[in-house]
């Protein structure tokens, strides 16, 4: 997480997304930290986001 929001910070991102997660296992983890998941809408791949 400090490399996710390092990264974002140093690029001047607003949002921090984690695409295609590997199982429900992860998932989880992910959302106890504060992301929302996002299914596969279209072309749009599933994924998980949070804003900063």
């Amino acid at each position: 997480m400090t490399a996710f929001e390092a990264y974002a910070d140093a690029i001047g991102a607003t949002q921090i997304k984690i695409m295609r997660p590997l199982n429900q296992r992860l998932i989880s983890l992910y959302q106890q930290k504060g992301f929302i998941y996002q299914k596969s809408k279209g072309s749009n791949p599933e994924h998980l986001w949070r804003w900063l």
